[in-house]
């Protein structure tokens, strides 16, 4: 265990709030005057994974004075080892052949949660009252750790699906064709052209004829 002093604890906490900031910035800046390429698409989320990885490594580290746990359990950070490496995979066999796969939403949720779950994580010591329990920041760090694997290895799945399309490993879901029914409208003794006719809340393809009355 590193005993922190205090100084060192908040410089700690300070760092991590500044690269995550940083690394939310950057794509602001980059969407906003245009500059987005495969490269960054590519290489952005592996420094994001970098420094969650990093964090969560040297949390491994911290023990607990009263009875020597770790500041967070090993279980959890396997668990997000285990999925980063598995979609960073992913996205080297698609790169591989030439298709880049830009971050999903559930994986950029995953990400802030992970940041601010970390940033409590790394506080570790102050405590608040929610609903009427008294609760430290490290408790509030893991349940936003826990929350935050569970969207991720939801986003991995949604990922996996995506990649594997691409690539031809699962196939493309097939587009529904509508059977279509041409039915004479019969108005007195006058007869109006076909109507195409489709099944109830299906959209017909191809325009539908007009009277002619």
């Amino acid at each position: 265990m590193v005993d922190l002093s205090p100084f060192i604890h908040a410089l700690a906490v300070t760092i991590f709030i500044i690269a995550a900031l940083t690394d939310y910035f950057d794509g602001v800046i980059a969407r906003r005057f245009g500059a987005i390429s495969d490269f960054g698409k590519l290489v952005d989320p592996l420094a994001d994974k970098l420094l969650v990885m990093a964090a969560l490594v040297m949390l491994l580290g911290q023990r607990d004075d009263l009875y020597g746990d770790p500041w967070v359990p090993p279980w959890m950070v396997f668990m997000v080892l285990a999925r980063e490496m598995w979609v960073t995979g992913l996205r080297g066999v698609a790169a591989a052949r030439g298709i880049v796969v830009a971050a999903s939403s559930a994986g950029k949720v995953k990400n802030v949660m992970q940041m601010v779950a970390i940033v409590f994580l790394l506080a570790h010591f102050p405590k608040v009252t929610l609903l009427g329990f008294m609760l430290t920041f490290q408790v509030i760090g893991l349940y936003l750790l826990l929350t935050s694997i569970l969207i991720s290895y939801w986003g991995a799945y949604e990922y996996t699906v995506q990649v594997f399309r691409l690539v031809g490993i699962l196939p493309e879901v097939p587009v529904a064709v509508v059977p279509l029914v041409v039915v004479p409208v019969v108005v007195g003794p006058v007869v109006v052209d076909p109507v195409v006719v489709a099944p109830e809340g299906a959209t017909p393809q191809g325009e539908t004829a007009k009277k002619s009355i």
